[in-house]
């Protein structure tokens, strides 16, 4: 399974969590977590600015939630893992805050895969 630097295991539809990134020409928002803030955090982040349609959660395990936020006029959605929709707020509220977005729904029932076979959310592997 591949590894971030600061060694937290990511699943394999893990998308990369290096900072906060914010292109305004394209008009794509995107909010990141450095490794220190997921190490903190209780959330995983498996996918950033998903298609809800063409969302495919049969290889995910049950404790993923759909994030939807909007910035200006446009709707993005993160698939994320979390034991509660409140840890996900926790994390989610000051990085959409600060793009001038607002947080509209957190959704869960995706995933098919039992969570403790997938793995714990931010916990450092034993070594």
């Amino acid at each position: 399974m591949p590894q971030n630097q600061s060694n937290i295991p990511l699943s394999p539809k893990a998308a990369s969590v290096t900072g906060l990134h914010l292109n305004k020409d394209k008009h794509e928002y995107m909010i990141e977590f450095t490794p220190e803030e997921l190490r903190r955090s209780r959330i995983q982040v498996i996918a950033h600015n998903i298609s809800i349609g063409h969302f495919d959660d049969r290889e995910l395990p049950t404790d993923v939630h759909v994030v939807e936020f909007r910035i200006g006029n446009k709707i993005i959605h993160d698939a994320v893992r979390a034991n509660s929709k409140s840890e996900i707020f926790d994390e989610y509220y000051f990085k959409v805050k600060d793009l001038g977005g607002v947080i509209t729904s957190i959704k869960h029932g995706y995933g098919r895969i039992k969570p403790r076979l997938y793995g714990k959310i931010g916990k450092e592997p034993k070594t």
